[in-house]
Order: C-alpha cells, then sequence, then structure tokens
C-alpha cells in the first residue's frame, strides 16, 4: 500500500511539474510588423546604467512596406537592427557592434510598463557578458 501511494505520488508530482515547466514558458517570438508594433514605431532614446556604467542610445524604428526596420546609434556608432519580432507586448532586436576589432552581439528590449507609465529598456551584450537596464523615451 505505500509503495502505491508513494508511486502515484511521485507521479502527480512529475504531473504537476511538467504543467509548470510548460506554463512557464516564454511565448515564441512574432516578427514585427508595423501592425504588431505600432506603439514602437518612431524615434526613442535610451539611458540605461548597468554593468559597466551608464550607457544612452538613440533607436529608430519605421516601417519599410510590409515590415520594420531600425537601427540603434550609441557611442560606437549607428548598427542596423535585425531579427525584429515582438515577444509577451515587448519589441526585441539584435545588432552588433565592433569593439577594439572585435565583433561583439548585442540585444536590445524594449517592454511598455503601464504600472510605471514608461517603456522599460534593457541592453545585453556578448551573451549576457554586459547588460544595461533603463527607460525609453520616445521623441
Amino acid at each position: 500500500e505505500f509503495r502505491r501511494v508513494l508511486f502515484r505520488s511521485t507521479v502527480f508530482a512529475l504531473v504537476l511539474t511538467g504543467i509548470a515547466a510548460h506554463a512557464q514558458q516564454p511565448p515564441k517570438p512574432v516578427p514585427a510588423t508595423p501592425q504588431n508594433v505600432a506603439a514602437f514605431m518612431g524615434e526613442w532614446t535610451i539611458n540605461a546604467r548597468g554593468s559597466y556604467g551608464d550607457v544612452s542610445a538613440t533607436v529608430v524604428l519605421k516601417a519599410d512596406g510590409a515590415k520594420v526596420v531600425g537601427d540603434i546609434t550609441d557611442m560606437s556608432g549607428k548598427h542596423p537592427l535585425t531579427d525584429l519580432s515582438t515577444s509577451a507586448g515587448s519589441l526585441v532586436g539584435y545588432y552588433s557592434f565592433d569593439y577594439n576589432g572585435m565583433p561583439i552581439d548585442a540585444v536590445m528590449t524594449l517592454t511598455p510598463n503601464e504600472k510605471e507609465k514608461r517603456t522599460d529598456a534593457y541592453l545585453e551584450m556578448a551573451g549576457g557578458a554586459a547588460s544595461f537596464s533603463g527607460t525609453a523615451t520616445k521623441k
């Protein structure tokens, strides 16, 4: 009897763990279109602080037919944003820049923060070796 209860309890726990793990999966990114990221279109100023101090950048997003194109300009220059997508209400874009002759991959995320009535900005570089959090203000 004890083994049967232990077995059932274990199976039940595994099922719940599987359900919880599945429920916590982030939504899959959807390619950005002028319609699904309309609130992000335009020019933005990012001010963020992170592991290597403060960073400021300008982001420009615009429609090019049925797709969204953009770039980010920071102290290292102007870089095209690629693979623009939306996920869970956020806009995500990838770019790379040169640092002392080495290409560095980076990710920019803009997320509306309804509670604080602002747009949060997050920049991650070199696979998380550097990260910066702050806000983005639309011009």
